[in-house]
């Protein structure tokens, strides 16, 4: 794996009030004036460190000295009962505007209980350029895999009293959602190949082995919630149902979400984030009831429409943010009932329906 030398980095321009310290991860190209940039660093490529907000003090990014120690310092704190929560942008999300998601992140979901650890693909951060950053997406795709692929494999030497495994949850939003697919298909058609590309023999992180378990043994992610999700609604295989990646999966949607309504135009396809519809995912349903397959995926469906139309007509919810975070799209920020039914999932509170609609 391709390494940098440890960096302090101010961002300036943004101005983070609440102090947290969490990590990125990025296969954006660093640039020699420190700043990360719109093309790609390359497969295997990854940097990765700390978001770093002090008392008083301006964001900083540390990078870490290597890929071990940021499995290393995961495990730390899952050994003090953290969870960690991955989080996979959209289209349109230039690296400036994840450190406002991040902050957003720990504000709303972060707490005293999660860890986050926020992935930036190289999106172009335009609006204009839809189709160059689904390219970007299914090219990044691939890295995440790897990182997917060789935290899996870390578990394997973890301290059995981490529960590594178990502490692991992933949100993906809109195109984030393309980009996790593919990673996950990835994992099913090539996880042993994967887990070599990235790490070298000097950085085995799992005494000297290299790869991964083939999936469907241990899963991997507690939670997977699909937010928003740029996919088409009939793909033959949502891969995050595969039994052996998530115990449970969300998949919230907005019958108004304008965003993916443009999407569902340039594709000719209705997006998955439109309507999560029960009746199509009628087998995964029956499988994840079956009191026979304790193993099955639990999946649960979550319509968001009424709530999110609500809050869009609030008077108090218009402001500059709406520009940049769309209340029918980025609900998951905005709006205050699925930022509540969000908390729930990520708290791993049980759920009697598998499908839900979100009211006041």
């Amino acid at each position: 794996m391709h390494l940098r030398e440890p960096v302090n980095r101010y961002c300036p321009g943004v101005l983070l009030l609440t102090e947290f310290e969490h990590y990125f991860l990025t296969d954006r190209k660093l640039e020699r004036s420190g700043k990360y940039s719109n093309k790609s660093s390359g497969l295997g490529s990854l940097n990765f460190g700390k978001i770093r907000k002090e008392a008083g003090g301006p964001l900083n990014f540390i990078s870490l000295p290597s890929y071990r120690q940021l499995f290393e310092e995961l495990e730390e704190k899952f050994l003090q009962g953290y969870e960690l929560l991955i989080f996979v942008h959209g289209y349109s999300h230039s690296f400036n505007k994840l450190l406002g998601s991040a902050e957003r992140l720990h504000r709303l979901y972060g707490g005293d209980k999660f860890v986050i650890l926020v992935y930036s693909w190289p999106s172009l951060g335009l609006p204009a350029f839809y189709a160059a950053d689904r390219k970007a997406a299914e090219e990044s795709a691939r890295n995440f895999a790897i990182f997917l692929a060789d935290l899996k494999n870390y578990a394997k030497t973890a301290r059995s009293e981490s529960r590594f495994l178990e502490r692991i949850n992933l949100v993906a939003v809109s195109m984030g959602n393309y980009l996790l697919d593919l990673a996950l298909k990835e994992l099913v058609l090539d996880s042993n190949a994967l887990a070599d590309a990235l790490l070298d023999a000097s950085d085995k992180v799992a005494n000297g082995q290299s790869g991964s378990e083939k999936s469907g043994k241990n899963k991997v992610f507690n939670e997977i919630v699909h937010m928003a999700a740029d996919l088409d609604e009939n793909s033959e295989q949502l891969y995050s149902l595969d039994s052996g990646f998530a115990r449970r999966v969300h998949i919230y949607g907005n019958k108004t979400d304008v965003l993916l309504s443009i999407s569902t135009g340039i594709h000719r396809r209705k997006r998955l984030g439109l309507k999560p519809d029960p009746l199509h995912f009628g087998e995964y349903l029956s499988k994840s009831r079956n009191p026979l397959k304790p193993d099955e995926t639990d999946l649960h469906l979550v319509d968001t429409t009424a709530v999110s139309i609500r809050q869009f007509f609030s008077p108090s919810t218009f402001s500059i943010e709406e520009l940049s975070y769309s209340t029918l799209h980025n609900y998951m920020f905005r709006v205050d009932s699925v930022i509540q039914d969000l908390r729930m999932v990520l708290q791993h509170q049980p759920f009697e329906a598998d499908f839900r609609k979100l009211t006041y």
